[in-house]
């Protein structure tokens, strides 16, 4: 056999041990990496209603649950196999997952059975937030809000006309809520979304000489609430940005890191984001101190969404399968499906 015939058999005997690593745990007598999966597809939704339940779904209609803190998970059957990228539970039984080309999902069993909800748009959505069992909203590219008061059921448009991608939707209560999107969009509404006014965080906004081109204001990906007043949103290259007055004025916060940030849990007077390449930061006192803890979650593939039941239990998920659970409000994390970097 000639060296060339050599290299590529080995190539792929190399090829073949990766993915047999990567099926499932490896036998523990080879010394090798042990992988646990619940799913290897990419995982973009978390939500915890409570300590014990939990649901995520992802990447070509995949969606699961666990109703025992992630000791066992069971697969549920979606009626459709794109992608979901967000998944809302009032309780325990009540949940809602939005996903592309328009996809609105709704159980009232705890997802034992999915039903899909008519929406009047194609548009993929990225972003769900009810603030009760019947009102709730979603948003999208293309300036997409869609809002409903019957749980689902029916859904009108709202916002104004605009070609802006929305990527996150919260609203503290039925009244008050806010969108942020590309180019460092926030929208703010008082009425339930009948009326949207812009808001700005003029920290973000690029300052640039006469002449140089002007480059755009940076995304931001997702935004919380604790009151009508007090709030935080984060985004691309380790922005976040905070709020005491509602979002008249905005700040940036110090992050220390320079990360795509995608996802942010408040609880209580802490807070949580994560973001590419395993980011993780961490901030106590209502945000008033932002800090990375990159060896706490053992990854270092893009984790894009992170949901607390409450101060203690949290969860997060992200590519390939990732699934990880904190039991000590996010000072320590356990791989529980995925790929974990010792």
């Amino acid at each position: 056999m000639d060296k060339r015939k050599l290299k590529w058999l080995w190539c792929i005997v190399a090829v073949m041990a990766f993915c047999t690593s990567c099926a499932g745990p490896s036998d523990t007598s080879t010394g090798g990496p042990q992988f646990t999966f619940v799913t290897h597809r990419g995982l973009l939704a978390v939500c915890a209603p409570d300590a014990k339940n939990v649901w995520v779904a992802g990447y070509s209609g995949i969606i699961f649950h666990s109703g025992d803190g992630g000791a066992t998970w069971q697969q549920q059957v979606s009626p459709i196999e794109t992608d979901l990228y967000a998944v809302w539970f009032a309780d325990a039984s009540n949940g809602w997952i939005a996903g592309k080309a328009g996809t609105v999902l709704h159980t009232v069993d705890g997802g034992s059975t999915w039903q899909k909800v008519s929406a009047p748009t194609e548009e993929r959505l990225f972003s769900i937030c009810f603030v009760d069992a019947d009102t709730g909203w979603v948003a999208g590219p293309n300036g997409t809000i869609l809002h409903t008061a019957d749980r689902g059921k029916t859904w009108v448009k709202q916002g104004p006309e605009s070609d802006y991608i929305y990527n996150s939707i919260f609203f503290i209560n039925k009244s008050s809520g806010w969108v942020v999107g590309e180019f460092g969009t926030i929208l703010h509404t008082t009425d339930g979304g009948t009326n949207w006014v812009q808001q700005e965080c003029r920290d973000i906004v690029p300052v640039v000489s006469a002449k140089e081109w002007e480059s755009p204001t940076p995304s931001l990906y997702d935004i919380c609430f604790v009151s009508p007043e007090k709030g935080w949103a984060v985004g691309l290259d380790g922005i976040i940005i905070a709020t005491d007055d509602g979002g008249a004025t905005w700040s940036q916060l110090k992050s220390g890191v320079n990360l795509n940030l995608y996802s942010l849990a408040v609880k209580d007077d802490a807070a949580w984001v994560v973001g590419d390449r395993g980011g993780y930061i961490v901030a106590e006192n209502y945000g008033a101190l932002w800090t990375p803890q990159d060896e706490s979650i053992k990854t270092k593939f893009w984790l894009r969404d992170i949901a607390f039941a409450d101060k203690q239990h949290g969860w997060v998920v992200g590519s390939m399968g990732t699934i990880a659970r904190t039991v000590d409000a996010g000072k320590t994390w356990d791989i529980l499906s995925g790929i974990k970097v010792q």
